[in-house]
């Protein structure tokens, strides 16, 4: 069940039965009108935040789905699970390809903030970069001493943060 607060006046203003088993993730759309929530059976669950009514349903991961992102240009929506990561063009919600090449589980996406780039963190110790005009893989990869947790570009879409498993945070320049 998914509960919204008004957190001025901490009381209850909706409380809807938004239900999925185990959320793992969740990523609203960059306009707000909808609630994407990755859960623990491999599917990725849309929610109309209008009047909070179920919408699609994507996925089939054979795992839990790990990360859910939606672009800032609001066209594509993301999910990772396991070594793949899945995007769908939101307007139709159209399967549009399934990104490949990582040795480990994707842990975290994230687009850059001029909807041109993704970048996906694994456990395999890697970020990497894909195209969005056509969905391919850079040549560039960064590397690090542990798996990564989590990445996040910076607002002007210079600098990527990439959070590790042995503690470290790493911010790399990186092309806009």
């Amino acid at each position: 069940v998914i509960t919204l607060c008004d957190l001025r006046s901490s009381r209850v203003e909706v409380a809807a039965a938004l239900t999925a088993p185990f959320v793992q993730c969740l990523s609203f759309s960059p306009d707000g009108a909808t609630l994407a929530a990755g859960d623990y059976n491999g599917l990725v669950n849309l929610w109309s935040m209008a009047d909070y009514s179920p919408g699609a349903t994507l996925g089939g991961f054979a795992n839990p789905v790990y990360a859910v992102a939606f672009s800032p240009d609001g066209a594509w929506l993301a999910a990772s699970s396991n070594r793949s990561v899945r995007v769908w063009r939101t307007a139709d919600l159209t399967l549009v390809d399934q990104l490949q090449g990582h040795a480990g589980p994707i842990h975290s996406l994230g687009f850059s903030p001029d909807s041109q780039t993704l970048a996906t963190a694994s456990e395999d110790r890697s970020v990497r970069f894909w195209r969005v005009s056509d969905w391919s893989a850079l040549p560039r990869q960064l590397e690090h001493r542990a798996g990564v947790a989590s990445v996040a570009y910076s607002p002007d879409g210079s600098t990527l943060a990439a959070g590790c498993h042995d503690g470290r945070l790493y911010l790399w320049r990186v092309a806009v």
